[in-house]
This record gives structure tokens, C-alpha cells and sequence, in this order.
């Protein structure tokens, strides 16, 4: 699917970068809780990732039900705003996440450098 939208965009603009988030955003919140924490203002939630089925955080099968549970008050659009601006991107052990981050990266610095560019 991925091949076929990024031929599609290549025919029209070869500047496009195409991502597919295949998971709920809140995956890439379990992979930095320390943000999760500071957001919300608890310091429950990091002690999660030495138990085994919370270290991989894209692995979580219903990770937005996980964060419920463990924090009654998350609203998906409040969180997301709160959230963020505690997030440190070199922080986030989701391996989705780095390759959204590191294909952005590659991106921009194409798009400065005067090349459109794809990414794998």
C-alpha cells in the first residue's frame, strides 16, 4: 500500500514523504512515560517499563486502553497537547516513532538542501 500511495504522490510531487500510522498515536506515548508523568503531574507510570509486555512499546496491543486505565483522566485530544510538550524525541524508545521522527529528519534536511527526496 505504502509503495503504491508513494508512486502515486511520485508521479505529481516528488517532494512528498509518506507515512502510515498503522497503531493508536498512544503507542509513542509508552515509549517515553517520563513525558506521560510530567504531563499529568504522576510518577507512577515509568516503573511499567521493567515489566516485560511495556518495554516495546509498539508491541502494546491496545495502548490507548492501557493509558486509560492507568490514568482515568486522559482525554485523547487534551493528552496529546499536554504531552507533547513535555516529549523529547531522543527520549522515545517506540521504534515507529524514531523511524516517523528520523524520515522527517531526512526529509527537512533534503528539503533545505534543495532536493526532493524520498525515504524508505
Amino acid at each position: 500500500m505504502k509503495s503504491k500511495l508513494q508512486a502515486l504522490c511520485d508521479s505529481i510531487r516528488p517532494d512528498v514523504l509518506v507515512r502510515i500510522a498503522c497503531r493508536e498515536l498512544e503507542a509513542w506515548y509508552w515509549g517515553d512515560l517520563l513525558a506521560v508523568e510530567q504531563a499529568f503531574g504522576i510518577t507512577t507510570l515509568h516503573a511499567l517499563t521493567r515489566k516485560s509486555s511495556y518495554r516495546v512499546p509498539d508491541s502494546i496491543i491496545t495502548p490507548k486502553r492501557e493509558l486509560q486505565k492507568r490514568l482515568p483522566r486522559y482525554e485523547q485530544k487534551l493528552g496529546a497537547e499536554l504531552i507533547a510538550q513535555c516529549a523529547d524525541i531522543e527520549r522515545n524508545t517506540s521504534r515507529s516513532f524514531q523511524v516517523f521522527i528520523r524520515g522527517l529528519q531526512r526529509y527537512s534536511s533534503a528539503q533545505n538542501a534543495g532536493n526532493p527526496t524520498r525515504s524508505p
